[in-house]
């Protein structure tokens, strides 16, 4: 049985907003942050939800909350988001904690992973363990995010198309079930409708 949908936290007690990472990998310390990049803002998903409306200057700390939120109703160590930019390719935006945008910073750089693979085939995508995963990319995919070992991506849908993904990640190896996906899909939801608020768009959740 699917859990009612999940309610985001208000507030963030002890959480300040963190400045902006501007290398492609994320800094330490970098628990909840944005990626607000300086690049085209059309192509830029920190600042535009693919296909219309942007974001405020209070969307950082939402998504942060947000993302902080679903680590703990998930009960993964840490929820990362990666979004499709302009021309489709997903970038990293915001993680619950530094290893989960080290996570992203390294799907983005190596264009390979659980959120490509979810997004691109539109459905969950579970990888017990990174470093067992076959491919030469994977290995360096484990490499750059370690020290995450288990992904779970689900993909983030947005007028019926997957917009990006969100990836629950643990630092151990791990069988993820049934109930593990089920949270994970109702989470997604829960993080398109943030988005979609943000940006001041209407919504669909179509095409599962």
């Amino acid at each position: 049985m699917l859990p009612e949908r999940p309610k985001m936290a208000d507030n963030d007690a002890g959480h300040s907003p963190d400045t902006t990472p501007q290398g492609s990998r994320a800094p330490q310390g970098a628990a909840g942050r944005w990626n607000e990049r300086t690049t085209d803002p059309d192509s830029d998903p920190a600042s535009r939800l693919p296909g219309r409306g942007r974001y405020g200057p209070s969307a950082a700390q939402g998504v942060a909350r947000a993302l902080r939120s679903m680590a703990v109703i998930s009960q993964a160590d840490g929820v990362a988001l990666m979004l499709a930019d302009g021309q489709g390719q997903l970038r990293a935006v915001g993680g619950s904690s530094a290893e989960g945008l080290d996570l992203e910073y390294a799907q983005q750089r190596e264009q390979l992973g659980p959120a490509h693979e979810s997004v691109a085939a539109g459905r969950p995508v579970a990888v017990a363990d990174l470093r067992g995963h076959d491919g030469d990319g994977y290995q360096r995919l484990a490499r750059r995010a370690a020290p995450v070992r288990a992904v779970l991506a689900v993909p983030v849908r947005v007028r019926g198309s997957a917009a990006g993904a969100l990836n629950f990640y643990r630092r151990t190896p791990c069988h993820w079930t049934s109930d593990h996906i089920a949270v994970g899909q109702r989470l997604a939801d829960t993080a398109a409708d943030l988005l979609v608020r943000l940006a001041g768009t209407t919504i669909d959740h179509g095409g599962r």
